[in-house]
């Protein structure tokens, strides 16, 4: 969707997803993607990470047993998005707080998935 000029930088801290995601893009010949293999925050640095049996499901969080880079995308020089997605386990408010710089130049679509402890 984002054309031959477009280019998607998705963040995932999961080592087993990065490669998943990598391989997809090779077998696929999709050039246009660079994949960031960090978790979106609030702020640059290590965080604790939960993750489980099921990759899809993981999160920052002090009871982690997996130590992550962390990034707030306003530290990135990454072009001003026109969209911009977030699903990330119930980290979405750290990663909002993180990206204030951006989301007031660029005011972008924004896409948000809510998660609680409920679900």
């Amino acid at each position: 969707l984002v054309g031959p000029s477009g280019h998607v930088p998705p963040f995932e801290p999961l080592p087993l997803n990065v490669a998943r995601l990598r391989r997809h893009l090779r077998i696929n010949n999709i050039a246009n993607v660079t994949v960031h293999p960090v978790a979106v925050s609030d702020k640059t640095g290590v965080a604790k990470f939960c993750s489980y049996a099921h990759s899809a499901i993981g999160h920052i969080s002090g009871d982690g047993t997996l130590a992550v880079e962390c990034v707030a995308l306003d530290d990135l020089d990454l072009p001003l998005p026109r969209a911009i997605k977030i699903d990330i386990e119930g980290g979405e408010s750290l990663a909002l707080c993180g990206m204030t710089r951006i989301l007031r130049a660029a005011q972008p679509f924004l896409l948000v998935e809510g998660h609680n402890k409920a679900n």
